[in-house]
């Protein structure tokens, strides 16, 4: 038997494993048999806002381009102004003795 990991916060996990430790059971097999109950129920789990997350599928990027049409970070040449040239030597040891 494979095992799976679930992402809760730490107060649900704090709370399941007083649960657990006060009723004598194993946690995994306690919550095993929680989620295995929720979902073969026919009563309704109640359950919290769901997050929605942005869609960014479409969007143009500031180069832009779609991001899969723009080259590789690697590829990319670095972008200079004015302000982050230097007016010194390329090499800073250059001009030392």
């Amino acid at each position: 038997m494979g095992k799976k990991v679930f992402h809760v916060s730490d107060d649900v996990h704090r709370l399941v494993v007083q649960y657990c430790q006060q009723n004598g059971y194993q946690m995994s097999d306690w919550v095993s048999r929680a989620l295995t109950k929720a979902v073969t129920s026919d009563a309704p789990v109640p359950m919290l806002e769901k997050k929605v997350l942005p869609k960014n599928h479409g969007d143009v990027s500031d180069l832009g381009a779609k991001p899969w049409e723009q080259p590789a970070f690697y590829e990319r040449k670095p972008q200079e102004d004015d302000s982050t040239k230097s007016s010194g030597p390329a090499d800073p040891r250059a001009g030392k003795s």
